[in-house]
């Protein structure tokens, strides 16, 4: 589990230069690297289906925007939480 600064919720519904649909929400995060003077930035992405299966909406995530939150990935580096910090 990590602790990340949630600084943005995008919602993602587009199709790629292959045909396929994307849909889901990227996550905009900040957190404090070793390797980085300051905060490093990064984004991660969850699908429709997996935001679907967690209860996670853009609603209930703009409420943290701004605030550090606990989250949580599989071993493949997949969301599986966001919690209040």
């Amino acid at each position: 589990m990590a602790k990340v600064n949630l600084v943005g919720v995008q919602t993602l519904d587009f199709e790629t230069k292959e045909g396929n649909t994307v849909q889901g929400l990227k996550l905009h995060l900040t957190y404090q690297d070793d390797n980085v003077m300051g905060y490093k930035a990064d984004s991660k992405f969850i699908s429709k289906e997996a935001c679907k299966n967690l209860g996670i909406t853009a609603d209930s995530l703009s409420e943290h925007i701004g605030k550090m939150v606990d989250l949580e990935t599989n071993i493949s580096g997949k969301i599986v939480s966001v919690n209040p910090a």
